[in-house]
């Protein structure tokens, strides 16, 4: 294998050797140390395994009011019933944002509390929560005093953006494409899932990302909805954000959603000058690297834009700029911008070890061969 092969093996990110994952009626497989209570085991009193198999639902289902079993009279399909072809086209009205980092900076700027939802493909209540409840207007209202986040290991598309940049939802979830959702729920998994990758979950965190609540194996919807709205309670009510009449210039600032949203929004649909200002404007704006914005000039058909992009891109401050900077670099570059991504590549690495690899990679490429003359190396030797 060539060194520029390795190269690119070592910048792909490693998946997360972790367990499979465990649905509503399925135990997961970690086990407890000798001696400690098993994972989700509900307190004295209650019992310790479901009659029907599976785990227990965990301490915090029960105490928002899960039943130990599935009711009399009651099969797990008129629990949770699927959702019907109509049901699946209605829109999702949760809006997920597009990574853990932008909820934890807006739970810090806002005080409120973030929701992480974890969902799985194929599992019957993972299915209704996905289908039915994250697209019903009465379910959706009781989550807006959260700040939300959805992880899910499944991808629902083969890509996650088009040719000229734009962003490809997950038909599944919505504002988050496949490809967020998928790392969030790795992050997820090493913060906060404690070994047991099980599903649909419901996590409560406070602004700082401190674990309140963590909901799963509940022998019913109720349960949870109870846990939205109680749990609620325990925070100060929402504050409504000011966006009217803030200029988009200025809300690129912000990590929400629905400024993302916004401002991708303008863009696509702005003129020259409106395109040209909301590009300046990361320039000027470091609180948030706005990388989804800077894609869609990156990948435009204004090369003008696109070099300017490149610049704000040169930048950028997070993580997700290393991948963003990785494409870019397959591309057709002058050699100054290109000079002058492997630099901020190298900056960034860091505190990023991909964009350490990254920018060794590129320097590497650039250093030619002594033992290849590659000018001539795909002519005639006779």
């Amino acid at each position: 294998m060539s060194l520029v092969a390795c190269s690119l093996l070592a910048f792909a990110q490693e998946a997360p050797k972790s367990p499979p994952l465990a649905g509503q009626g399925q135990a997961g497989n970690s086990q407890p140390a000798q001696g400690q209570p098993a994972q989700g085991q509900p307190a004295q009193g209650q019992p310790a395994q479901r009659p029907t198999g599976g785990a227990a639902p965990s301490q915090d289902a029960f105490k928002f009011g899960s039943p130990a079993k599935l009711g009399d009279g009651l099969t797990e399909p008129m629990m949770w019933p699927a959702a019907t072809a109509e049901g699946w086209a209605k829109p999702v009205l949760v809006k997920w944002q597009r990574s853990f980092d932008d909820a934890l900076a807006l739970a810090k700027e806002t005080g409120q509390p973030i929701m992480v939802a974890v969902n799985m493909d194929g599992e019957i209540a993972s299915e209704h929560f996905a289908g039915v409840k994250y697209r019903d207007p009465e379910a959706a209202k009781l989550l807006e005093p959260y700040i939300c986040v959805i992880g899910s290991v499944y991808r629902h598309t083969p890509r996650d953006y088009d040719e000229f940049g734009a962003r490809v939802e997950c038909p599944r979830f919505g504002t988050v494409t496949c490809g967020e959702h998928i790392t969030c729920e790795t992050e997820l998994y090493t913060k906060y899932f404690e070994g047991l990758r099980v599903s649909p979950r419901h996590i409560v965190l406070e602004p700082s990302g401190k674990e309140r609540y963590d909901v799963y194996y509940s022998w019913d919807t109720q349960t949870v909805l109870t846990a939205y709205v109680e749990a609620a309670k325990e925070f100060p009510p929402k504050k409504e954000r000011v966006r009217d009449g803030l200029p988009l210039t200025q809300r690129i600032a912000s990590p929400d959603i629905v400024d993302r949203l916004a401002v991708e929004q303008a863009y696509r649909a702005g003129t020259p000058k409106v395109r040209r200002e909301l590009i300046e404007a990361t320039m000027k704006t470091r609180e948030v690297d706005s990388v989804e914005l800077l894609r869609l000039a990156l990948f435009g058909l204004d090369t003008e834009l696109a070099k300017l992009a490149r610049q704000s891109l040169a930048l950028a401050q997070t993580e997700p700029a290393v991948d963003l900077i990785a494409e870019v670099l397959k591309t057709a570059l002058p050699a100054e911008d290109r000079d002058l991504l492997v630099a901020a590549a190298e900056r960034l690495g860091e505190k990023f070890p991909r964009a350490r690899t990254l920018a060794t990679l590129h320097r590497g490429m650039a250093l030619g061969s002594k033992l290849i003359d590659v000018a001539h190396a795909g002519g005639s030797t006779t």
